[in-house]
């Protein structure tokens, strides 16, 4: 090579090396970092003189500070880089090749603005490069908590779906409806294995007045092995826990705000939907829910392909049509239950995931994630940015904390981070985590709810406050 084709080519890279420098990094940075950076000095000197074939044959000692892996990822593309004569600026085409101690600064320059993933190795690649930028933006993005807190979640996961109980009243599930214009409330009562509803009219929905109700269902169908339910406040009650156990029945909470896990939720769009209809025709709501029951009970489930109350008394139910009289096998008629169960739980399975497009995440204990939030305006982001740490993974279940605030739910409402994106701060919070007084919200209290949404109101209220006074005549 002449000294003016030298000296052309040092212009050429002085020129493209001041144009694609990033904002706020300086040339004079990255010539300092680059004489500093054993691996790419070593690659300049490769470079100049061509000696890429000897990389293989080299040895190197083992305290080496030159990264043997990024020279052969150099070596790669080898015929696409050039490097000045002081051996200070290394290029890929028209990109600067950064050194590792400024690799992190200049993915955080292209990340200003919190544009994607793609859009940032996009910018990134148009003025810069470096051996897996691409693994090394990715990782940065997902460790970027206010991208994560605003960005989309994660696809739900796959649908878990139950087996069929083996026996009826195996397994229940219970819920209230309500309450209704009239001021009461239903109670709701769902076998697991048969679908045979039960339903009582209750002025208050306490634990006195709840407890007796149980007792009269169980008097007419026997004690049940398995109760499940929501977190709500009569079914988190001592008296209720107590009740259970003294009857010898496993009591289950589903998680808390997922109320796809209890089965009642299913019968309660129709049972309200005759109510209202009803309430429409300005007809006797009471009497025409029990119609409803009537023919609900003596109606084939979709999933069991069989009655209600075929399925829980062996029997067909008559109703006002005409039937003839047939008798049933009942040890027929379970296996072909269990069998249609199971085959129409998988249809629905195969069908959910594919609609939802669902995809597994794995969440661990341990594992730092973002919770998502109810959203009050615009501004909102999807996810609340505070990160919490997982303590507890029970199935789809999860329960996680940081200092003050612990929570339960359904693990489709976090999104989990990596944590390199936390600051020392959150570090430092969540390792004293265990010196601060915990405020849990494993259940639905309803009271916390109205409370807390109170208070978010009240700090974004964008009007004056009125200001209530007594009367003069009072004082």
């Amino acid at each position: 090579m002449t000294s003016q084709n030298s000296e052309n080519s040092e212009y050429y890279i002085q020129f493209i090396a001041e144009s694609t420098t990033p904002k706020a990094m300086t040339l004079q940075q990255i010539r300092e970092a680059t004489q500093n950076d054993p691996t790419l000095q070593h690659a300049a000197h490769i470079i100049q003189k061509n000696l890429w074939h000897t990389l293989d044959t080299t040895t190197f000692s083992k305290d080496t500070v030159i990264d043997i892996r990024e020279l052969k990822l150099l070596r790669n593309i080898k015929d696409e880089l050039t490097v000045s004569n002081d051996k200070n600026i290394i290029l890929r085409d028209t990109g600067i090749v950064i050194p590792k101690s400024l690799r992190a600064d200049a993915i955080r320059l292209a990340h200003v603005g919190h544009q994607g993933i793609v859009k940032t190795k996009s910018l990134m690649r148009e003025k810069v490069w470096f051996p897996l930028i691409d693994s090394l933006v990715k990782s940065a993005i997902d460790s970027c908590i206010p991208c994560q807190a605003t960005g989309r979640p994660k696809p739900p996961q796959p649908l878990l779906m139950r087996e069929i109980p083996k026996e009826n009243f195996d397994t229940v599930y219970i819920d209230f409806l309500g309450p209704l214009p009239s001021g009461e409330t239903l109670f709701v009562l769902i076998d697991g294995r048969s679908r045979y509803p039960v339903t009582k009219i209750m002025k208050k929905t306490d634990a006195p007045h709840l407890i007796p109700c149980l007792d009269e269902i169980f008097a007419t169908f026997g004690l049940p092995k398995k109760v499940i339910s929501d977190n709500g406040p009569p079914f988190q009650s001592k008296e209720i826990k107590k009740f259970m156990d003294d009857n010898g029945i496993q009591h289950k909470t589903i998680t808390p705000l997922w109320p796809q896990a209890n089965e009642s939720e299913t019968f309660m769009k129709p049972l309200m939907k005759a109510i209202r209809t009803a309430h429409l025709q300005k007809q006797n709501w009471r009497r025409t829910m029990q119609e409803f029951l009537l023919n609900y009970r003596a109606t084939p489930h979709t999933t069991t392909q069989v009655a209600p109350a075929t399925l829980m008394f062996g029997r067909n139910t008559r109703t006002r049509l005409p039937q003839t009289d047939t008798k049933t096998d009942k040890n027929a008629l379970d296996h072909s239950v269990e069998q249609r169960d199971k085959e129409q739980r998988q249809r629905m399975k195969e069908y959910a995931d594919r609609q939802r497009q669902s995809k597994t995440t794995t969440m661990n204990i341990g594992d730092y994630i973002l919770v998502r939030q109810q959203k009050h305006n615009k501004f909102t982001p999807n996810f609340d940015p505070k990160p919490l740490r997982i303590i507890t993974v029970k199935g789809t279940m999860i329960t996680a904390e940081r200092p003050g605030f612990a929570i339960t739910r359904n693990q489709s409402f976090f999104k989990p981070i990596k944590t390199t994106g936390l600051s020392s701060e959150d570090e430092e919070e969540m390792e004293d985590s265990d010196e601060h007084e915990e405020q849990r919200d494993i259940g639905d209290n309803e009271n916390n709810n109205n409370h807390n949404r109170d208070e978010q109101q009240n700090l974004e209220r964008q009007y004056p406050r009125r200001e209530r006074r007594r009367p003069n005549y009072y004082h």
